[in-house]
């Protein structure tokens, strides 16, 4: 239980928001937004994907572009688990925003 509550506070460092013309940048006031539900994908060796997304108003993420990652041949898998990532989304002046976000998502073994 506490691993698990570590591995969330890590992610959610992970995310980072950042100007869009279709969301909010953090330094306009916005919250960023706060990781409810990961999906990992499993795989039979650890590789990494890192990702531009959109968390929109309703916590659900869109506009998912890859940015890097460590094995091509992961990617449709890595893309179909961060389409199911839930948050509670980002707020300015306490109503929610879409928020750009960059995630890096790993595959487990």
């Amino acid at each position: 239980m506490r691993r698990r509550m570590i591995q969330k506070m890590l992610w959610a460092a992970i995310v980072v928001c950042t100007l869009s013309t279709q969301a909010h940048a953090q330094n306009s006031g916005v919250t960023p937004p706060v990781i409810i539900k990961e999906v990992h994908p499993k795989g039979d060796k650890t590789a990494h994907v890192t990702f531009d997304c959109v968390v929109q108003q309703d916590g659900t993420v869109t506009i998912v572009k890859i940015l890097s990652s460590s094995d091509a041949k992961l990617n449709d898998d890595a893309t179909a688990a961060m389409k199911q990532w839930q948050f509670k989304p980002g707020t300015k002046d306490g109503k929610p925003v879409a928020v750009r976000v960059a995630i890096d998502l790993s595959f487990r073994p």
